[in-house]
């Protein structure tokens, strides 16, 4: 399989070509067809590329014409660290919080509601907290949920215990507290590094992934201990109970019967993987691993993998050797499985970061992001898409967000997909090409606005008619809804809005009706 190199956005389309080298980011090379852009870009995509520059929308280029917008949906969460969905209905969402409260959000409704609270006994300090969620794969049939949080430690040498527990639905649609079964508790010997999320596999196993137990360079030496399971991807079976556990051993995990490793581990060398996720059409395992000083990775396990793999922490850091490690890592007991991509910490023109948060493989309603993988930077605040599939002209863009420090990304029970900032709000991520309805099949409209740019009044024009009420929001480059036009009724499929007092910019206009919902860009002068 060639490998492949990145070109960068900012000279040219961003593709990869072919090279002999391992597959990383930092193979850049330029593409010097033109400037400002490169002339093979037609009209359309250069205005588009000129908005984001100096307008600050929040889009960015993915391929072609192709955009991704960032749609607020609600800002009102503390500190969201994961986002999941019940595999039910299209209209929830339940966001978790740092602190403890797990939220259940209507979409429709823009209602928010905790739905469990676990406050009084979750450890904050540094990156401990309330951490990731997930529910039975047979849910509201199995009516559990599992949390993965840390409580204090209460032993020497031991700062944090990760509980991954497991809580019931009661009649009145909350989790009770007081169901909690514990299935899994991890010493953590720092305060970081405590990774967090969860997941079910298409094989029905919960997949639970551990840092390292922190501070630098793995101290503590977890990532390649057998014996640990920290640093390691966990696999178990949480419908039943061996040995006095709360959970089984699935039969064949890698290293069951081995005297050496432990038969929770699936595959192990991981520093801290900030979310992972499972291709919902293939079944292919995405884990996105935070780096220490040099690299930030994404690693891709194929559906069906036997597990076993030894991602390399912290023999090495992404593609590249760790410092100091040459050593003691020369014989390692397996060897190292490369990343699918990594990328550095600076420089490579733009194309970096600090501390990536791993995303999904698109498989919603949006036909502009169909098979593309969605990820983040929480330090430098990049979004990113990369094209697993195409084989001579894989894109990976980026752009400056409205979203501060991107925490989580969450996926619907449809295959919407959404995003969270560490500020407490929550995006969904579309593209410009149209996403359907919620609970519905139809792809959204552009609606027209005329005159645009605008000064004083513009009169939006709806592609058919429009039957009832609408709901419009102006959404400015920072993500932030500005001005909100409600119960506005429209009079032969048009309606005029007063924009005299608002700030010069480029705005999105969002419409919203009970049978669908519209958008389009504004310019005000």
């Amino acid at each position: 399989m060639p490998r492949w190199r990145l070109s960068s956005v900012f000279k040219g389309p961003a593709k990869f070509e072919p090279t002999s080298r391992k597959n990383s980011l930092t193979d850049i090379k330029p593409v010097t067809c033109g400037r400002p852009f490169c002339k093979a870009l037609i009209y359309t995509t250069m205005l588009r590329l000129l908005l984001f520059l100096f307008a600050g929308l929040p889009l960015t280029l993915l391929y072609g014409q192709g955009m991704v917008v960032l749609e607020p949906l609600k800002d009102r969460f503390n500190q969201p660290t994961d986002i999941v969905s019940d595999g039910v209905h299209d209209s929830l969402l339940y966001v978790v919080e740092k602190g403890g409260l797990i939220n259940r959000y209507d979409l429709v409704e823009e209602a928010v509601g905790v739905v469990l609270d676990l406050t009084d006994r979750v450890d904050t300090r540094s990156e401990g907290g309330a951490l990731g969620m997930a529910f039975h794969p047979d849910y509201p049939d199995s009516n559990y949920v599992y949390v993965n949080y840390t409580v204090p430690g209460d032993e020497e040498d031991v700062e944090m215990v990760t509980h991954v527990s497991r809580f019931t639905l009661d009649n009145t649609g909350l989790f009770d507290d007081l169901s909690e079964r514990i299935l899994l508790t991890i010493d953590q010997p720092a305060v970081n590094h405590n990774a967090g999320d969860l997941a079910f596999g298409p094989d029905g196993y919960l997949y639970v992934p551990t840092g390292d137990g922190g501070a630098a360079g793995d101290r503590f030496r977890n990532g390649q201990n057998p014996e640990s399971l920290l640093g390691k991807m966990l696999r178990i079976d949480v419908d039943g109970t061996s040995d006095g556990k709360n959970y089984l051993i699935p039969a064949d995990n890698p290293f069951v019967g081995a005297a050496d490793t432990l038969d929770e581990i699936w595959a192990l060398g991981l520093r801290n993987p900030w979310r992972i996720s499972f291709d919902r059409e293939t079944g292919d395992l995405w884990i996105a691993d935070v780096g220490q000083g040099a690299r930030e990775e994404v690693n891709m396990v194929p559906a069906g993998h036997p597990g076993g793999l030894n991602f390399g922490w912290n023999c090495r850091e992404g593609l590249i050797p760790f410092a100091g490690a040459e050593d003691r890592c020369a014989e390692s007991a397996l060897p190292f499985t490369d990343p699918l991509f990594d990328y550095p910490h600076e420089g490579n023109n733009g194309i970096d970061g600090r501390s990536i948060t791993g995303g999904f493989v698109y498989r919603g309603p949006d036909g502009g992001l169909k098979g593309l993988y969605v990820f983040g930077d929480f330090v430098l605040q990049r979004l990113f898409v990369f094209d697993p599939v195409r084989e001579t002209e894989l894109q990976v863009v980026y752009t400056d967000l409205p979203a501060t420090n991107i925490s989580t990304f969450g996926e619907g029970s449809d295959g919407s997909l959404y995003l969270a900032d560490f500020d407490g709000t929550l995006y969904e991520v579309t593209s410009d090409s149209g996403t359907a309805v919620r609970g519905g099949p139809e792809a959204a409209e552009m609606v027209t606005i005329y005159p645009n740019p605008a000064r004083e009044r513009v009169t939006v024009e709806f592609p058919h008619a429009v039957l009832g009420t609408v709901i419009i929001r102006l959404v400015n480059g920072s993500g932030q809804t500005i001005r909100k036009w409600s119960e506005q009724r429209v009079s032969g499929g048009r309606l005029e809005l007063g924009v005299k007092d608002l700030p010069a910019g480029t705005y999105l206009l969002t419409a919203e009706t009970e049978q669908r919902r519209y958008r389009s860009r504004l310019v005000l002068h």
